[in-house]
């Protein structure tokens, strides 16, 4: 009993109304689910000869269109279609009455059924972007105002019908036995019923007596009336839940919750599973946006989930989480921040997901990235965060942090004055510089292993011009600072052979790291002569007055000296056990 009070509450706090208000919602129209056929007396007071119908009516049919002129009546037969303003309807059988500005509309009997009690080719009726499907229509062009049998409405979120659905004003419904869920099978798996609906377009449904379904199976419970949004867009409300049952973990309800629209910026969702066999789940998802600033989204879950009976020798508990945020920002025009965090325990997907995407993900990608630039100076920052999870192996690396510092080509010879041209050689030297920090962490097999260090590239480079032909010398230069390097020793190991009675010796290297400050330098050059060959040739033939070519040959020269040799001392030696 509770449950429904809380439901209740839930419901009036989301609409804002009292139950005294919601009863009295019903009374004054009452009589009117009662007289369904009633359409209103509003056009029995027409003249003779007046119409209703400001505009053109199009209509279609596949079998025929007759137009009674007498009695100003049109009868469609065979998959007909009309169209009024921003009403539409299509079905089997149309027919109008011009005079009582009434439409009727209903399906036929399927000759393929033996029963003789299908009908195909239904009523649709499709007014101001909603649909509307029954058995049989009837509607008057005048005052708005229908009459729907069998009927059903499907909006974005949520779909309503019954038995009986007459429309008594342009925004209002009443139902006969309807129905309300946000399950999109045709055969929804959670609903809510009740024996008279009050449905108020882009507003609320106002019920009494409602009895929730779940898997076709109702609450013992009723509860004594309930308000359910019924507004496009988004909006508070309940959620409600999927039903099912898990091999190993029973029936179960899932994403059972509440969406929480705080404002036109931000909104929040809290859902949550519970199996029947032991265990749970929640999830919450909260998203914010400001728009040209910044926009973004923090997940979290967390399960403790059971598998298989408490007397089971196999019964599991298992508890995983789930953290993640996606955020996006610009500061200002050069300065931009874009994270995308996850951190998960390995088994979180495989026990909470159903999304095949998910379920074949191997790798766990996270960034987060910071970009400066200075246009002035042509210096531009990037401070990058790294991780990558392996779900299978539970290795983990990760750069923490990696932080670039550039700057673009720069003539730092050339005079401000020297006009374009007129520079001498030594003005057309260039220069760039980038600059990396990197902090590496690797977790393999319980095993922490860090490395972190800094590199320098600068490069230099011309472009003088002699003749005809373009020179382009560059000088690439590099220097690596490291606080520890890689040190392989072999450890030659002396074994007794009991079958040959002798002694034989065999290779054991060992790495081992070397915590000290070392440099690495490297440099290379490279040369580049070109120049471009130009012809012609008048052919004045087939429309085609000349033809020219360009040829562009050009040659380039590397050098770089082998840093392995010791004279560098980059690298080292080790003896084997056959003395190489």
């Amino acid at each position: 009993m509770k449950l429904s009070y809380i439901i209740i509450f839930l419901l009036v706090m989301a609409s804002g109304i009292s139950a005294q208000e919601a009863d009295s919602l019903f009374n004054p129209d009452s009589t009117l689910i009662q007289n369904p056929d009633s359409l209103g007396t509003a056009d029995t007071t027409a003249q003779k000869g007046s119409y209703d119908i400001d505009a053109v009516i199009y209509a279609t049919a596949d079998d025929s269109l007759m137009f009674d002129v007498k009695n100003k009546m049109m009868k469609i037969y065979g998959k007909g279609e009309i169209k009024y303003k921003q009403t539409e309807l299509k079905s089997a059988n149309i027919y109008l009455d011009f005079p009582k500005n009434m439409l009727e509309a209903e399906g036929v009997v399927d000759t393929a059924d033996k029963s003789g009690e299908k009908y195909i080719e239904t009523p649709v009726l499709t007014e101001r972007g909603d649909d509307y499907e029954g058995f049989k229509i009837k509607y008057n062009f005048k005052t708005q105002r229908g009459f729907i049998s069998l009927a059903k409405n499907k909006s974005e979120s949520a779909s309503y019908g019954g038995s009986k659905v007459k429309k008594v004003a342009k925004d209002v419904y009443f139902i006969e036995d309807g129905i309300y869920t946000t399950c999109d099978e045709d055969t929804p798996h959670t609903f809510f019923s009740a024996s008279e609906m009050k449905v108020i377009q882009n507003d609320k449904i106002i019920a009494k007596w409602i009895f929730m379904y779940v898997g076709g199976v109702p609450f013992p419970v009723p509860l004594p009336f309930g308000v359910f949004p019924n507004e496009k867009g988004r909006r508070s409300g309940l959620i409600a839940p999927a039903y099912g049952q898990d091999i190993n973990r029973g029936q179960y309800f899932s994403r059972f919750g509440y969406f929480w629209a705080i404002s036109d910026y931000m909104d929040f969702t809290l859902t949550g599973d519970y199996y029947v066999k032991g265990g749970f789940g929640t999830q919450g998802r909260y998203r914010y946006v400001k728009r040209y600033d910044f926009n973004g989204t923090i997940d979290a879950g967390y399960s403790n989930l059971t598998t298989g009976e408490s007397s089971d020798p196999g019964r599991t508990d298992r508890k995983d989480w789930k953290l993640s945020m996606v955020h996006h920002q610009n500061f200002t025009p050069t300065m931009q921040l874009d994270v995308n965090l996850q951190f998960l325990s390995s088994n979180y997907i495989t026990n909470n997901s159903t999304n095949l995407d998910e379920l074949l993900t191997q790798d766990i990608i996270s960034n987060a990235t910071f970009r400066e630039r200075w246009d002035e100076s042509g210096i531009s920052l990037t401070l990058n965060y790294f991780r990558r999870q392996n779900l299978s192996t539970g290795n983990i690396t990760e750069s923490l942090p990696d932080l670039t510092i550039s700057k673009s080509l720069t003539y730092p010879f050339k005079s401000a004055t020297t006009a374009r041209g007129e520079e001498s050689w030594y003005e057309m030297i260039g220069l760039t510089y980038s600059g990396n920090f990197k902090n590496q962490r690797t977790k393999q097999q319980g095993n922490l292993d860090v490395r972190g260090g800094i590199q320098h590239n600068i490069s230099m480079s011309a472009s003088p011009k002699i003749g005809y032909f373009s020179i382009a010398p560059r000088i690439n230069y590099r220097e690596k600072w490291y606080n520890k390097y890689l040190q392989r020793n072999n450890y030659i190991v002396t074994e007794f052979d009991t079958l040959t009675n002798t002694f034989t010796q065999r290779d054991s290297l060992a790495d081992e790291d070397v915590h000290a400050i070392k440099f690495v330098r490297t440099f290379d050059f490279n040369i580049t002569a070109s120049t471009k060959i130009y012809g012609s040739a008048q052919l004045n033939t087939l429309g085609i007055e000349a033809f020219r070519h360009t040829l562009s040959p050009s040659i380039t020269y590397t050098y770089q000296p082998d840093f392995s040799k010791s004279t560098w001392g980059y690298y080292n030696s080790y003896t084997n056990a056959n003395g190489e």
